[in-house]
């Protein structure tokens, strides 16, 4: 299978955004200071809330999964700027990009739970969207889409 020169750039240039964009992501993450920390526990009342560490370690490792399944995404073929796949992925990336400054730089709560909501929303298309084409990416996305329900969980009894 040949691909057209215009079509392998746009390839390359997908894959190294998504590289970018999840090392974005991850630092990011790795960005919560000992004031977010005293914030995270003075927020989140609720008995299931898990250790600062462990949220952070975590959303890291989920957001590094979902650029795996990005890669399986495009070794597949399925990754041009045009198809829903494509689509779909970045605009999870940016939801969960923007989750993560609203959660580390902000700290709001009312904005941080409905981009939850919108990131669940979003990741449920996606996963049913992926199944089509890979089911490794799908059950990336599902475990994605576990712990959004999670945390909504938490920032909804954060606001109670």
């Amino acid at each position: 299978m040949s691909t057209k020169p215009n079509e392998h750039a746009q390839s390359t240039v997908l894959i190294l955004f998504l590289i970018g964009a999840s090392v974005i992501t991850y630092i990011l993450n790795s960005f919560a200071t000992a004031d977010f920390l005293i914030w995270y526990m003075e927020t989140h009342k609720s008995p299931f809330a898990p250790d600062p560490v462990m949220f952070k370690i975590i959303g890291s490792t989920l957001v590094w999964l979902y650029a795996v399944a990005g890669w399986i995404l495009w070794c597949k073929d399925k990754f041009k700027i045009d198809t829903r796949e494509c689509k779909l992925f970045f605009l999870v990336l940016l939801l969960t990009m923007l989750t993560v400054m609203s959660t580390a730089g902000v700290r709001a709560i009312e904005v941080t739970l409905v981009l939850l909501v919108l990131l669940w929303f979003i990741s449920l298309i996606a996963m049913r969207v992926f199944a089509h084409t890979d089911k490794i990416a799908s059950f990336v996305v599902l475990l994605m889409l576990l712990w959004t329900t999670f945390e909504m969980y938490l920032y909804l009894t954060a606001l109670l």
